[in-house]
């Protein structure tokens, strides 16, 4: 199924060094149209930052976890190689449920931010921007 774009227009002034900048400042552009008040362009660039931050955590921190828990689920599996069955067990279910419990705690705090009323608009608007230019 083929995503449906509304009309944008694309404006490159000429002075951008790359393709990020030519979606930002229209973007920005966009944002003017919109009539949007010069905190309200703050507060979503805020929250995008903010964002991209939390983001960049939860993959860090789960990357991390996933190593951690792959040498302990190893350890496990080993310990059942050797006849220490009920330790190997032990270590191996826990390595994955503290695994799973990461997960949850990474997917629950990503759910719980908030947005400024016009984030999603202005994401829209930047997804078609990065998709027309491509």
């Amino acid at each position: 199924m083929k995503k449906e774009f509304e009309p944008v227009s694309i404006l490159i002034r000429g002075n951008e060094k790359n393709k990020n900048e030519i979606i930002y400042n229209n973007i920005i552009d966009k944002m003017n149209e919109m009539k949007l008040s010069k905190d309200d362009q703050v507060e979503y660039l805020k929250s995008k930052i903010s964002i991209l931050e939390l983001e960049t955590h939860n993959k860090v921190s789960l990357m991390l976890s996933i190593i951690i828990c792959l040498i302990f689920l190893g350890l496990g599996i080993y310990f059942v190689a050797i006849d220490v069955y009920l330790f190997g067990c032990f270590v191996s279910f826990l390595s994955v449920f503290i695994l799973m419990f990461k997960m949850y705690q990474s997917f629950k705090i990503s759910m719980s931010i908030t947005k400024p009323d016009n984030y999603d608009r202005i994401e829209h608007l930047r997804e078609i921007l990065n998709q027309r230019l491509k």
